[in-house]
């Protein structure tokens, strides 16, 4: 009987390859031959535009209100496919938040945030907040683990592979 791919072991052999035939900014060597240019469009977000938000970028200990305007082009990533030479440029797209107090956009990547219905709503995001979140928890618990004395691969609870 055939054995089940380790569905890791695939994506790693995938990104292997996507490492090994593409060129990222930076590591292109030009002139380059160019066969194809293909565009890739940034998320379109289905939470409506100009919903009140409560966010607190990282660093500050206070919390704003907030208008959320939308997943909104941060940058602009570009890529060269050596095997079919075609270049491809995409949209990086992050949840955009204008934030009145500050009068400026804070975006999603640098904060803590939440839609919330009206203004009243509005709360402090307090650290407790912050460290519940899951990914914060389990770096945490990697950072606690140190690397391994005899150099092996060190997991967290609940993450040990197969």
């Amino acid at each position: 009987m055939a054995e089940t791919p380790d569905p890791l072991t695939e994506f790693a052999k995938g990104f292997a390859d996507f490492r090994a035939n593409t060129r990222h900014p930076g590591q292109i060597e030009f002139p380059i031959e160019v066969a194809a240019v293909e565009t890739v469009a940034g998320s379109a977000s289905a939470d409506p535009v100009g919903q009140w938000c409560s966010i607190r970028p990282v660093g500050d200990p206070k919390s704003y209100l907030g208008i959320y305007l939308g997943d909104l082009t941060i940058e602009i990533d570009h890529y060269y496919h050596v095997k079919d030479k075609t270049l491809t440029i995409s949209a990086h797209t992050n949840p955009a938040i204008f934030v009145l107090d500050l009068k400026r956009i804070v975006w999603g990547c640098e904060s803590w945030w939440g839609f919330i219905s009206t203004p009243d709503e509005l709360r402090q995001i307090s650290n407790a907040d912050v460290e519940n979140v899951w990914y914060v928890r389990a770096l945490k618990e990697l950072a606690a683990l140190g690397p391994s004395s005899s150099g092996e691969e060190t997991r967290p609870t609940g993450l040990q592979g197969k």
